[in-house]
């Protein structure tokens, strides 16, 4: 029927299925093609179906009566609509689990040399575990019989006051927003020694900290969980942005943990695009220039009709009485370099000239 704020949910539904769904199949590509499939592909997996049977209930919720105002629905639509609200939580809490679960083992494998942090992780994994199954099974026990949850009228229909609902479901909240906070500041603290360029470190810090998003949900989403506080006013409208932000929640956790998976795929699709323009492209051509030796020090020769064309990079190596390259590229004092630089073979200069011709 999608009355009221029904159509709302629906199209929020939909513009997050999309890229979650797309975001998951690259990401499969990218680790099988890579051979690098460990757990928390497993996990991401395991994510998945539960994530789509949220939204099927999601659609079929609004198409039923969430999001209508009471006076829009008979009793027999508003129990149809109750009962796929009803498993749209569930199917909720075991998708976000096995999601965020993924994520903090992305993290694992970055912090595998880092006993510190893995405990962390793993004490952070715990606490995802811990806090959604207990919510599940409380969703799944809080009434008896279950078809208590959606017709109040069953005969000998015993369920907890909603009361009990809100305060496991701000319980719960919290955790998700703490556990996904340290899992976005990790990433500072692990790649912060890492020798790798400062752009790479900024942009693989900024992939595995994408799951902030998921707790920027989860904040909004407390603030419409008072509704259960109020089942029988207007309910059906009045928790439609509980479902909304709930479904949120979960999309953006699959999409920013299978978006930090896709940064191999960047590259590369960067890489062929840069190249693919002839028009608008330089052809870079790379040449190793031979060099006169004066002294030990190795001087280039270089091309006069090339010296405004080009640019120069400089590789230097210092190498001692034996002959050998050190390769560190330090020297630990200043004695040392100055035996290094005087004595042996000298410096070794290296220049490669790249000649961009148009």
């Amino acid at each position: 029927m999608f009355y009221d704020a029904a159509p709302k949910l629906a199209a929020a539904v939909i513009i997050l299925c999309i890229p979650a769904c797309v975001s998951f199949g690259l990401r499969c590509y990218v680790r099988l093609t890579s051979a690098k499939w460990g757990w928390d592909d497993w996990m991401m997996l395991t994510s998945m179906p539960f994530f789509l049977m949220f939204t099927i209930s999601a659609l079929t919720a609004a198409d039923s009566g969430i999001g209508a105002h009471d006076d829009r629905t008979t009793a027999a639509e508003k129990a149809v609509a109750l009962k796929w609200f009803y498993l749209a939580q569930v199917f909720f809490c075991i998708s976000v689990m096995f999601a965020k679960i993924s994520i903090a083992l992305q993290l694992v494998r970055v912090a595998s040399q880092k006993r510190p942090y893995l405990i962390g992780l793993w004490v952070i994994i715990g606490s995802i575990v811990l806090s959604l199954s207990f919510t599940t099974i409380f969703l799944l026990s809080q009434c008896t019989p279950i078809q208590a949850n959606w017709q109040s009228s069953t005969p000998g229909a015993k369920c907890l006051p909603s009361l009990a609902v809100t305060v496991v479901s701000f319980t719960q909240s919290g955790i998700n927003i703490v556990t996904d906070w340290l899992c976005a500041a990790l990433p500072i603290p692990l790649l912060w020694d890492v020798k790798m360029n400062s752009n790479t470190k900024m942009s693989v810090v900024g992939l595995l900290g994408l799951g902030v998003f998921a707790s920027v949900s989860a904040m909004i989403r407390l603030n419409y969980t008072v509704s259960y506080m109020n089942p029988t006013d207007d309910y059906l409208y009045g928790v439609v942005n509980l479902v909304i932000w709930a479904y949120a929640e979960a999309g953006i956790a699959v999409i920013c943990g299978c978006t930090a998976c896709l940064r191999p795929l960047f590259s590369s699709v960067f890489k062929m695009g840069s190249s693919s323009d002839h028009k608008d492209t330089f052809a870079l051509q790379s040449r190793t220039l031979r060099s006169r030796s004066y002294n030990g020090i190795k001087v280039p020769s270089v091309d006069s009709r090339l010296a405004n064309k080009s640019a120069v990079t400089t590789h230097c190596s210092a190498v001692g009485r034996s002959g050998s390259d050190d390769g560190s590229g330090s020297v630990k004092g200043d004695n040392e370099s100055q035996v290094q630089i005087l004595e042996g073979d000298g410096i070794h200069v290296k220049y490669e000239l790249d000649t961009r011709v148009q």
